[in-house]
């Protein structure tokens, strides 16, 4: 065997086989001391890129590590082996961030990852079910973790010898990880130790997730963590000659753009004071033609007023009074997508002609999905008809109808919601109908869909007004609460009694200190005290976002597996064949159906086409 020389504080040994050595004993030496607890598992790569390679792969129990090398044959050839004992069911893995590692391990040629992936645990998702994440990815890294929950972090002592040989050779922390050797011995130890801490993090915080969330809960989050991690090795297909010529006129309107600002003396428009300066001349010639002119005084004082600073938000307001500002922020805009979607894509996709976003299913501070690398969350309209699915087939969008209603009042336990759901029955027409008569419009419904919503959250009527002020900026504010408590009061409290109280009690739950709203999946959700006021919300949208997990499960289970696409938001994008379009569709839609505390929730689809585009 190949001990590798430790620090003094490590309590552990590592075992680091040369690249010519059979590894296969330093593995043995490794599963014997598991203990009948998962192995640890984790990979050292030369960025984080999707194309990015495996230099090292650590396996880990409590007290012994084997780190070995990837650029090996025969070190290839035992992971591999090692993954088939997994997948025949001899032990379980653990990693942390674990899709990340099991898609190297894929890419690798050593396992399907998807398949590791079912019998893998993830300690980030451990951490996630014991505390909600606010988005917020740092205070989830390994190291993180580690220094909170473990009494001493290995890994943390072993980046910081890793750093300060960094240091001393004048890598960048972007460019270290293609340079080092993998027989460094700092880089080995900084690996061994990664797996080290998975390993042991997980000993400590399993006990508190398996507490804090039911077993059916752990085994939807790794399924779901399989389908994100099917999404991404598949990847999304990108329409590269459209992009290209999309970019091209782009740059070239960029470079329009720029020559204007140039000629109000804008030639950086990064420049707070170049922009100030602008804007303020322009201001300033404008008002100077009134009738009668503005004294000097009061010309300040409405600049200050109108231009307090140079955000966007500030801009916003001034794109009817200010050519510069319409030219800035369509600029702004422009440079943004070029900068930070086309360009990226087309450097992302050149090898395989898709980029490979990252899934992450329960990142959110609900648990909705999110994505990054690149996100598309938030793709620019203009952009997403670049993203397409294969030939001879077509993306699909599939949602639950009228779900945070149905969930809401199945949630809330009002009765007569509760009966008219159950009926069939459409709240938004019901509320309509007694808040306008029986003859109540369509356009009636949707008005009042925003007011039974705000109700439903525990908004009162001022809150509703002051959301209606936004788009309604004419009306006087004493009009629109006066509406506001009508509808709200003869629409929606009169025929449903339960649901605002509801809200209230949620909020006053966790106004007293009890943080933790269980959600019917078996999930929990974390909200503060200070954040009391939503947690009627939040207990809606996160039994929305398992609800849709579920039918995610549920639709790969009935042979979609291949077809999932992309979860978002609220709904489920699909890639079919274009052949038996509707009657896939409609399958589709009965599979996701589903009921909810005896409350039915249907679900619609829609044909997208060959273009993501909607």
């Amino acid at each position: 065997m190949y001990a590798l020389k430790t620090r003094p504080t490590d309590d552990y040994v590592v075992f680091a086989p040369p690249a010519d050595v059979d590894p296969t004993s330093d593995i043995e030496a490794v599963i014997r001391s598991l203990n009948g607890a998962p192995l640890a598992a984790d990979t050292e790569t030369t960025g984080l890129g999707w194309f990015d390679t495996m230099t090292l792969a650590s396996f880990a129990s409590d007290t012994h590590a084997v780190v070995l090398d990837m650029t090996s044959e025969d070190h290839r050839i035992a992971v591999g082996i090692l993954f088939q004992r997994v997948l025949a069911g001899e032990f379980e893995i653990v990693m942390h961030n674990a899709q990340f590692d099991a898609l190297h391990f894929d890419r690798a040629g050593l396992v399907d990852g998807v398949e590791l992936l079912g019998h893998t645990t993830d300690t980030y998702t451990l951490a996630s079910l014991i505390e909600t994440p606010d988005n917020d990815t740092k205070s989830r890294g390994l190291k993180a973790l580690s220094d909170d929950w473990l009494p001493h972090s290995a890994a943390t002592a072993a980046q910081a010898e890793m750093h300060l040989m960094w240091a001393e050779r004048g890598w960048s922390s972007r460019s270290a990880w293609s340079k080092m050797h993998p027989r460094n011995p700092a880089f080995l130890r900084y690996s061994a130790a990664d797996a080290i801490d998975t390993r042991r993090l997980y000993r400590t915080i399993h006990p508190l997730a398996a507490a804090a969330a039911t077993a059916a809960t752990l085994e939807r989050e790794r399924r779901a963590s399989q389908l994100a991690a099917r999404m991404q090795r598949r990847g999304f297909l990108v329409d590269r000659e459209g992009l290209q010529q999309w970019l091209t006129d782009a740059e070239a309107r960029a470079v329009e753009l720029l020559a204007r600002l140039n000629a109000h003396g804008i030639q950086n428009p990064n420049s707070t004071r170049q922009v100030r300066d602008a804007i303020e001349a322009e201001l300033r010639s404008a008002w100077g033609t009134k009738e009668p002119p503005l004294s000097e005084v009061e010309t300040d004082a409405l600049l200050e007023r109108m231009l307090p600073n140079t955000a966007a938000a500030t801009l916003e307001l001034l794109k009817g009074s200010s050519a510069i500002v319409t030219d800035l922020l369509a600029h702004r805009a422009l440079t943004k997508t070029i900068g930070t979607y086309a360009k990226p894509w087309l450097r992302e996709s050149e090898r395989d002609g898709r980029i490979h976003a990252s899934l992450n299913p329960l990142r959110a501070s609900t648990g909705r999905w999110s994505s990054s690398n690149p996100n598309l969350q938030n793709v620019p309209k203009a952009l997403r008809k670049f993203i397409v699915p294969r030939p001879g087939y077509v993306l699909v969008s599939a949602d639950f109808r009228s779900v945070e209603v149905r969930l809401g009042g199945a949630l809330s336990g009002d009765a007569r919601m509760l009966a008219d759901l159950r009926a069939g029955l459409d709240p938004y027409m019901e509320v309509a109908k007694a808040a306008f008569g029986d003859d109540a419009t369509e356009e009636q419904r949707n008005a009042m869909k925003p007011v039974l919503l705000g109700r439903m959250y525990g908004r009162g009527e001022r809150s509703i007004a002051d959301a209606w002020q936004v788009k309604e900026k004419d009306t006087p504010y004493e009009e629109l609460f006066e509406r506001a408590k009508r509808l709200s009061r003869e629409g929606i409290d009169a025929r449903y009694p339960e649901l605002k109280p509801a809200a209230a009690a949620a909020m006053a739950r966790v106004a007293a200190g009890n943080v933790r709203i269980q959600l019917p999946s078996g999930r929990a959700l974390s909200k503060s005290p200070a954040m009391a006021k939503d947690a009627f919300n939040a207990l809606v949208q996160g039994a929305g976002r398992d609800e849709l997990v579920d039918a995610g499960i549920r639709l790969a289970d009935a042979g979609f597996a291949d077809n999932l696409w992309l979860c978002i938001h609220d709904e489920w994008v699909l890639e079919i064949p274009d052949t038996d379009v509707e009657a896939t569709v409609e399958r589709i839609t009965s599979i996701m159906a589903t009921t909810f505390n005896g409350v039915p929730i249907d679900a619609d689809a829609k044909v997208l086409g060959t273009h993501w585009d909607k």
